[in-house]
């Protein structure tokens, strides 16, 4: 018998399952080491005997090795993810992997293509671009612009540009709109136009409009505007911007008199040098150096007779009359930076006999305005009687109604007429008042009578109060992935004061909070963004005002624990019981304690009670008393040395008689 062996010779090459594999995964795909985590298999085998062994290695010289990032079990074939993947960087890997026996003398090659699926992981940008002339400075927080008073409806002062890096199979639009603009009592002067949009949808371009005509002087300084970009991604993500619209005041207001026609009588007495009167012009733009006026005559007839001061209005006379006249004159009140804007009013100045003359208040109603809460006292204001007679007759000047001076607030000099505050005033009990004020001649005995309105203005001086300051514990479920919003908790707080003083913001204490959460000007809470977030979260939350000059701050906060509904053991509401739980039962403990040791003390104390009143008892019996009587003769019995008054010795009772 011949026995003859066939050795195998490897003469086969390994042979893959597939000509090519193709496999598609999503970004965000988890990073593990475990088999069931691989994202595809890699199968080859070989035609010979005795090597069936196979090794598996991925060839690529495309990308560097620290970079790549996939990796290939060289015994089974699985193929596993080992660097996070990123869409926006790159969509599709190609490369090749290489089975080859043990001894490495046959090899085969395969491709491998592997896309990458992009998933909404990417917040929209918001990119503003201001033209020159209004752009101011900017800031990682805020975006500053200033623009004038003056500028025309609808004029374009930059364009916002949002950007998506993800890609427009996952975002099918992107939405930008004004969330919030305050002060909430005007109306936003910046309006989005998204007229002009670019033919991509991850880019959109909206142009920056004003929406109304814009004053200085009714309010319209600073406008606080937060932006909110969304995309329309699963789940939806937004993004946030702040943009502060600075107002610049103009000299655009026209000074304007109190009167158009202005009447003053003065004696043909008078020396040069008198004051005739006053004449007045405001000017309503709010910068001061816009609001300074000049005086002048436009007639130059009676400029050796009278003379006007050009800074206040003051008219004064010059050369002194002995006869009776009218004068009529023109007077203009001109800006001092711009003498375009200016008013005209007409004056007439009475020179008469002083038997003519009566008294006669200037006003038939003065206004003044004070703010509450000054230091008292001060003046206010000052009324004045147009009177022709001699500077040396007294005028005096009294309330009307006395009997409010003992509660009233206001005091008349009675000399001058200067009204004075003489007491703390406080516009949130009242905030007008109106009396009347009447003068009396020593010569002519005669009276006249006005009316004063004094206007009680706004001060800043109230804190915002929250209605109820406590403590709020939320559960919320963190799979509401498809839900854009949760709405979480609503606060309010109120301020006593009045206007812009008395309007209230809501604020949280870290900045932090509003990449997840919206605190809107009512009060309304609410989670847009749940990505990245870990709870339990500690929402302090504080209450501001708009008031002038500055605003105040509440002087409490708000606490609101925002918890998970599938993790309440660690939100500390489900804490605070157990510790709760414990420290009463240390107290209740105590209290026991104290309350067994009294009672042990006072039945001790009665006990001992009974126990000594009962031995004095068993004494008292056991003892023997012996007493002597002695008689004696030739006494005599006085009345005034009986006495029945007990005596006590010891625990015995005894009375006596003296004999």
């Amino acid at each position: 018998h011949v026995n003859i062996t066939v050795g195998d010779l490897n003469e086969y090459q390994p042979r893959f399952s597939q000509r090519f594999y193709h496999k598609r995964i999503p970004e965000n795909i988890s990073i593990t080491n475990s088999s069931s985590s691989s994202i595809l298999q890699i199968i080859a085998t070989d035609d010979d005997c005795s090597d069936e062994t196979i090794l598996y290695s991925i060839q690529n010289n495309d990308i560097p090795k620290d970079l790549f990032p996939f990796e290939i079990d060289k015994y089974t074939g699985l193929i596993r993810v080992k660097q996070q993947l990123d869409y926006e960087t790159m969509q599709t890997y190609r490369f090749r992997v290489r089975a080859s026996n043990l001894d490495g003398i046959t090899s085969s090659m395969v491709p491998i293509i592997i896309d990458i699926l992009d998933i909404n992981d990417n917040r929209p940008s918001i990119q503003i671009n201001i033209l020159n002339e209004y752009k101011f400075n900017e800031n990682n927080d805020n975006f500053f612009i200033h623009i004038n008073e003056n500028i025309r409806l609808g004029q374009v002062i930059g364009t916002i540009l949002i950007r998506d890096v993800d890609s427009t199979i996952t975002n099918h639009h992107l939405s930008l709109e004004i969330l919030s603009c305050l002060p909430s009592t005007l109306s936003c002067p910046i309006e989005l136009d998204s007229g002009m949009k670019n033919s991509s949808f991850s880019s959109t371009t909206y142009l920056i409009r004003t929406s109304r005509l814009l004053d200085r002087e009714i309010g319209d300084e600073k406008f606080i505007i937060m932006l909110e970009a969304r995309d329309y991604g699963n789940p939806s993500l937004n993004s946030q911007r702040h943009f502060v619209v600075n107002i610049n005041d103009e000299n655009d207001c026209v000074p304007k008199f109190t009167q158009l026609n202005y009447q003053f009588r003065l004696s043909n007495l008078s020396p040069s040098g008198s004051f005739i009167g006053q004449v007045h012009a405001y000017d309503n733009d709010y910068s001061p150096n816009f609001r300074l006026i000049q005086y002048q005559f436009l007639e130059d007839d009676f400029q050796d007779i009278i003379n006007i001061d050009v800074h206040n209005g003051s008219l004064f006379l010059v050369t002194p009359l002995l006869t009776e006249i009218t004068l009529n004159v023109t007077v203009r009140a001109t800006d001092q930076l711009n003498n375009s804007l200016y008013d005209q009013a007409n004056i007439q100045i009475q020179l008469l006999d002083e038997t003519k003359c009566l008294p006669m208040f200037r006003q038939t109603i003065y206004v003044f305005n004070t703010t509450e809460h000054q230091i008292i006292p001060y003046e206010i204001g000052r009324v004045n009687i147009d009177s022709c007679l001699m500077a040396s007759i007294t005028i005096n000047y009294h309330l009307v109604n006395e009997n409010l001076l003992s509660t009233f607030p206001f005091s008349m000099d009675t000399h001058t007429g200067i009204i004075k505050v003489i007491r703390e005033l406080d516009r949130e009990i009242r905030s007008f008042y109106k009396f009347r004020i009447r003068s009396f001649h020593s010569k002519t005995q005669e009276s006249s009578e006005t009316e004063i309105h004094i206007n009680i203005l706004d001060d800043n001086d109230h804190y915002p109060v929250f209605d109820h300051v406590h403590e709020e514990y939320v559960y919320i479920s963190t799979d509401h992935q498809q839900t854009n919003r949760i709405f979480i908790s609503h606060i309010h707080a109120t301020d006593a004061d009045a206007d812009l003083n008395g309007v209230v913001n809501y604020y949280f204490t870290n900045k932090n909070h509003y990449e997840h959460f919206h605190l809107y000007p009512n009060g309304s809470i609410v989670l847009y963004n749940l990505n990245d977030i870990h709870l339990p979260i500690r929402l302090e939350i504080y209450a501001r005002d708009q008031g002038y000059p500055r605003p105040l701050n509440s002087k409490e906060s708000i606490f609101i624990y925002v918890c998970d509904t599938l993790k309440r053991n660690e939100c500390p509401k489900n804490q605070l019981p157990n510790k709760l739980r414990k420290n009463v039962y240390i107290s209740s403990l105590f209290t026991m304690i104290s309350v067994v040791f009294t009672l042990f003390i006072l039945i001790s104390c009665v006990l001992w009670n009974l126990f000594l009143k009962k031995k004095l008892k068993k004494e008292e019996k056991n003892n023997s008393c012996s007493y002597q009587v002695e008689a004696r003769k030739n006494l005599i019995i006085s009345d005034s040395l009986h006495d029945l008054s007990p005596i006590i010795r010891g625990n015995r009772r005894l009375k006596y008689v003296v004999v």
